[in-house]
């Protein structure tokens, strides 16, 4: 009886001291992106197209008219083999490494991004040290990547990682595509995402990261223990991350809608206006004050008037 409590309280401590690891930010980016899929499936063709194209931005990485539904029945999108992640998920765009690796960079898309932050890295970092299995990596434990789980997706070709990115866009991204879920304030998603940032780095360039790394040096989110498994987002740089372009696009839509209503409540007040002072309005009214006037002052009818009204009424 003593062994099996002692048992129980080892699982719990176990457990208690257990990570969660990146798992305030997946939450916000998975909720930001739900939102951005409803709205882009629920509004397309009736957005303005600075948003429409924002949104396609943050889903798809461009604004190619491609559809969720193709997202959702694919499978990892093609480019990711052989990729180094560091470039991928940590370095600013640089037209030669883009060269090589033609189709993504940090803060590429929303869809990126995230398998940017919940990969495993080196060895299944950060995994590979958990106590009891209790550690998760943005929600998920480590048999989510299976026979896998202890190898990972780094720079430096020293480990592939296809196999754990496929089972992170397959467990862990599309789950964020459903859309169904995602009605609500677009704006707000956004907001409760940034502050899931991390304090800027003021490196050369400047950066922002969002997960857990080590951010003394130039070289973040390379998948080593030693860098983290995060990603980098250099807003002082084009092409500009997908978030800020979503940002300037709410802004602008925002303002569109409140000149358009000002403009409506301008034309409204100028009908008004009109209606005061037309023709009609201004003959009735002088003949009304005339009569008010004739009446207050108290003066006979002339004698003439009065006797032509005789006549009519015999």
């Amino acid at each position: 009886m003593m062994m099996k409590i002692w048992i129980m309280v080892m699982v719990t401590m176990g457990v208690a001291g257990a990570t969660n690891h990146n798992g305030p930010q997946y939450t916000a980016l998975c909720d930001l992106l739900a939102k951005a899929v409803f709205m882009l499936e629920k509004k397309r063709g009736n957005l303005s197209e600075p948003l429409e194209k924002a949104l396609e931005r943050t889903i798809f990485g461009k604004d190619s008219g491609a559809t969720v539904e193709d997202l959702r029945k694919n499978k990892l999108p093609s480019g990711y083999s052989g990729t180094e992640r560091g470039y991928l998920c940590g370095n600013p765009f640089d037209p030669a490494t883009h060269k090589q690796w033609p189709l993504y960079y940090p803060g590429y898309s929303g869809l990126h991004d995230m398998l940017c932050l919940c990969t495993p890295g080196e060895n299944g970092w950060p995994l590979n040290k958990q106590v009891a299995g209790a550690d998760k990596l943005c929600g998920q434990d480590i048999k989510t990547w299976g026979e896998d789980g202890y190898m990972g997706w780094a720079s430096g070709g020293y480990e592939d990682g296809e196999n754990q990115l496929t089972a992170t866009w397959t467990n862990i991204t599309l789950p964020c595509l459903k859309g169904g879920d995602g009605a609500g304030d677009l704006k707000s998603a956004l907001q409760k995402f940034k502050k899931k940032l991390g304090e800027p780095v003021q490196k050369d360039p400047p950066y922002e990261p969002l997960g857990e790394g080590n951010f003394s040096d130039n070289f973040p989110c390379t998948g080593y223990s030693d860098r983290g498994v995060c990603v980098a987002y250099y807003n002082n740089t084009d092409p500009k991350p997908w978030w800020i372009q979503l940002e300037v696009a709410i802004q602008e839509d925002e303002k569109k809608k409140l000149d358009e209503e000002k403009r409506k409540l301008q034309t409204q007040s100028s009908v008004k206006a009109t209606d005061l002072t037309s023709p009609t309005n201004t003959t009735w009214s002088r003949r009304n004050t005339t009569n008010i006037t004739n009446r207050k002052s108290g003066s006979a009818i002339p004698q003439q008037l009065w006797l032509l009204d005789a006549v009519f009424f015999i």
